[in-house]
């Protein structure tokens, strides 16, 4: 898959100073996510990006185990410095470094200007708010909202969410298809997306991190940080928009987070029917006026932070971002993992490891060879959607991306979470391998190198059904029937009908984040 890292790039000096300042562009690998907040800057090799404000050339880095049972990690930095001989030598570096200085300028103000387009470094909305959530406001909003839900779980509220947010974006250009998300969508809000401009062909959420939580009243207000890529018919042709929105969530302070097998829908939030809109709001099958927002979540309030359009980066390469930097662990992680072991002794770190090494070298070859097939069942419904969208955006350029000889070295443990639906592990791996572009029709090299190594390193989220225990299996047979593996696009057995794609018996591949993009 795509992966943006983008950086500003050098200075080639000559005699006093022969300077280049190359604008940094897209590298690509599976895993990682095209960057849904696409290009800045026309790059000298054709591709745009800029530069990413959360990572630098110093390096503070972590150093971990290879078990999945190891929580520690270090940092260190490194620096040097030269000096001048003689009086020449002293003229010459005092001019030199004048050049220097003058260049650092312009390059800073380029960067500045860069800045403003790349997603690592669009923390603040377009009113100069800081807009991006910390580790500590995402703990502090679950902890708030696991006071009033001992039944809430993160995973069903962010799949609920990315479904919401989908659906309301794809249908926002007719009010009667607006109209069925009544349930979930205020009056206000629905007028908000009906309002903006273009037919939105497709959706592609990149980031959504819960900003806040809060009593307010006799709901219970959450605040979520949603970034995108919105495909958009306009008048004036097709665009990529890159959007940044805040959505704010309501429910009564007295509801629960109900189970949900398998796919959940957006239906009727009280019986799971399909809603209709007619009758004042009320469902046809269970009766229940369900649009005022008192069975579930509803969205109150809908704010813009930017949007603007982009073009995807395909091709190009690029210095890696984050790979050096120290790990964002959970407090008391390793604690945490032992209360998930001592509820299933068969979860050792062992065969945890042998079913992420599985998915993992499932999901390169697959990847490699533009076909999810062999990879569905190991990943969720949310993840399959974002990964078939940019195999499908590759090819409709004539490319494909791959890593060459992937091998993950290592990996460590860094957050645990578990609720009454799921346990959560997310694992922060470091890898290695040939990452390249290619035109399929004629094996041209559009970006990356199939000889010189990269490593890298991504944090990933595996979700296991609260009630499934077990060792984590590494055999390609169905758990519900045993028969081979043979999963359709909805994430069901084609021999036994079962649904195995949102972690009801293994753990399954969820999420994943670039270094720079993770927040605990």
């Amino acid at each position: 898959m795509k992966r943006v890292r983008r950086r500003a790039a050098g200075v080639l000096a000559g005699a006093l100073a022969c300077l280049l300042f190359a604008a940094a562009i897209a590298a690509a690998r599976p895993g990682g996510g095209n960057s849904y907040s696409g290009g800045g800057s026309s790059g000298s090799s054709g591709s745009s990006g800029s530069s990413s404000g959360s990572s630098s050339g110093s390096s503070s880095g972590s150093s971990s185990s290879s078990s999945g049972s190891s929580y520690s990690s270090r940092s260190s930095s490194s620096g040097g410095s030269s000096g001048g001989g003689d009086a020449v030598t002293v003229l010459v570096s005092i001019a030199f470094l004048v050049v220097v200085l003058l260049f650092t300028s312009v390059v800073g103000a380029a960067v500045d200007a860069h800045r403003s387009t790349d997603y690592v470094s669009s923390r603040w909305s377009s009113d100069g708010r800081a807009r991006e959530a910390s580790s500590a406001d995402i703990t502090a909003a679950l902890d708030v909202l696991r006071s009033h839900d001992p039944s809430f779980s993160r995973v069903l509220f962010e799949d609920f969410l990315f479904a919401l947010y989908a659906e309301a974006h794809r249908t926002r250009h007719s009010s009667d298809a607006l109209a069925a998300l009544a349930p979930y969508l205020t009056p206000p809000t629905r007028d908000s997306l009906g309002s903006r401009d273009g037919k939105v062909d497709a959706v592609v959420v990149g980031s959504l991190h819960v900003r806040s939580a809060s009593p307010s009243g006799e709901n219970l207000r959450v605040r979520v940080d949603i970034d995108s890529n919105l495909h958009v018919s306009l008048p004036d042709g097709r665009a990529t928009q890159y959007v940044q929105e805040t959505w704010t969530l309501r429910r009564p302070l007295t509801a629960q987070t109900k189970p949900v097998s398998g796919v959940s829908k957006l239906g009727c939030p009280a019986c799971g029917a399909p809603f209709k809109p007619a009758n004042e709001g009320r469902c046809e099958a269970c009766g229940q006026v369900v649009v005022t927002g008192r069975f579930g979540w509803q969205v109150s309030d809908i704010q813009i932070d930017r949007e603007e359009r982009r073009e995807h980066s395909l091709t190009g390469t690029a210095e890696e971002a984050g790979t050096d930097a120290s790990t964002e662990f959970q407090p008391s992680v390793a604690q945490a993992w032992e209360g998930l072991v001592a509820s299933d002794p068969a979860l050792t770190p062992e065969a945890f490891e042998a079913r992420l090494r599985l998915v993992f070298e499932t999901l390169q070859a697959a990847w490699a060879a533009q076909d999810l097939t062999s990879v569905r069942p190991f990943v969720s419904e949310r993840l399959y959607s974002y990964l078939q969208y940019w195999i499908d955006a590759y090819k409709a350029e004539g490319l494909r991306n791959a890593v060459k000889n992937p091998r993950l070295e290592k990996f460590v443990t860094a957050r645990v979470d578990r609720d009454p639906h799921y346990d959560t592990v997310v694992v922060r791996f470091w890898a290695t391998g040939c990452d390249y572009t290619e035109y399929v029709a004629t094996s041209h090299l559009a970006g990356g190198s199939r000889t010189n190594e990269r490593r890298y390193s991504e944090y990933w989220t595996l979700v296991r059904s609260a009630k499934a225990r077990g060792t984590p299996r590494t055999d390609k047979t169905c758990p519900s029937c045993g028969a081979g593996l043979d999963v359709n696009m909805s994430g069901e057995c084609g021999h036994c009908g079962t649904h195995v794609t949102s972690g009801e018996f293994d753990w399954v591949l969820s999420k994943i984040e670039q270094d720079e993009a993770y927040r605990g």
